[in-house]
């Protein structure tokens, strides 16, 4: 995932126990870049805060069981400095992110009453 690269899409079917998908971002993008949002119909979109840049899983929320691997996810977000962001943490971005809306076009850093709330979450799960 890159700034430039507009909007796309990933349809993840992958039921095979072990199997890990891996979403790397570029060099430039950090974790309070990313925006984190559940569609009403169960995609998961992560967008690069100012910009029309969006990666979107689709049927992100079918099926989910905290009990076992769900074969429509990409089980792990992966920044270029080796952070990871895994599945089962990503519902506590989706929820804090979820109180605000995302920042307005051409505003690529969070403002400061977003940072003070999402700061704790972003570096509890972003390992």
């Amino acid at each position: 995932m890159y700034r430039g690269m507009g909007q796309d899409a990933i349809i993840e079917y992958d039921a095979t126990p072990g199997n890990a998908d891996t979403l790397q971002m570029t060099s430039r993008i950090s974790p309070e870049q990313l925006w984190f949002r559940k569609t009403d119909w169960g995609d998961l979109t992560v967008s690069i805060i100012g910009t029309a840049d969006s990666m979107t899983i689709e049927n992100w929320g079918r099926g989910e069981d905290a009990g076992s691997q769900n074969p429509t996810h990409i089980e792990r977000f992966r920044l270029a400095d080796g952070r990871m962001l895994l599945d089962a943490q990503v519902n506590q971005l989706v929820d804090a992110m979820a109180a605000f809306a995302p920042p307005a076009m051409g505003q690529t850093t969070l403002p400061d009453d977003y940072r003070t709330a999402l700061m704790p979450v972003l570096a509890a799960n972003w390992k």
